[in-house]
């Protein structure tokens, strides 16, 4: 997978991809020896450089924003203080994630929205694709921000869009169902 992608967000927010992403990526990688597809997360200390990219990328989807006190402590940490319990840290899935991130709420799903979906036959619904939070084992269920917004998404019925088609804001196949199940389960 291109290392770009895993900056990539997987539910309606859209974070920007810049070209100096694949570097920082590469120095994470590098710094915290970490493997993608491992499940283990260490804490992760930014280097100067990295600090624009990782803010943009963890905070600013992050509804605890702009009151975190999360922040303020790595912002202690960058001035020599101690890693903060619950700060930013290495994420198989999508290479750094924050420990306490909180998702913000994507779009309300209409009522007229979900009965349609819910009686719409199976073979109509959109596809799960290979790489779905839903589905096990893949990048996606297993970065903590992916999960988070997935997990929430179908808690609150909220809209939760398909990461491989972001330009098309085609709902998540996974999404669909697991919405339609926990309705079923009422």
């Amino acid at each position: 997978m291109d290392p770009a992608r895993k900056f990539s967000s997987v539910s309606t927010h859209t974070v920007i991809v810049s070209r100096a992403m694949p570097i920082a990526v590469a120095r994470i990688l590098d710094r915290e020896n970490a493997e993608p597809g491992s499940a283990e997360r260490r804490p992760y200390k930014p280097l100067s450089s990295d600090w624009a990219i990782t803010f943009d990328m963890l905070c600013m989807h992050c509804a605890a924003m702009p009151h975190c006190q999360i922040l303020e402590a790595m912002i202690e940490m960058k001035s020599g203080g101690e890693w903060p319990e619950g700060g930013w840290a290495t994420d198989p899935g999508a290479t750094v994630t924050c420990l306490s991130y909180t998702p913000k709420a994507g779009p309300k799903v209409s009522r007229q929205q979900l009965r349609a979906m819910d009686r719409m036959p199976e073979a109509k619904l959109p596809p799960v694709c290979g790489g779905c939070a839903a589905r096990k084992g893949s990048e996606a269920s297993t970065s903590l921000h992916a999960l988070r917004d997935f997990k929430a998404s179908v808690a609150n019925e909220t809209l939760f869009t398909c990461h491989e088609h972001p330009g098309a804001q085609r709902p998540c196949g996974g999404w669909c169902r697991g919405v339609r199940n926990r309705r079923a389960a009422r």
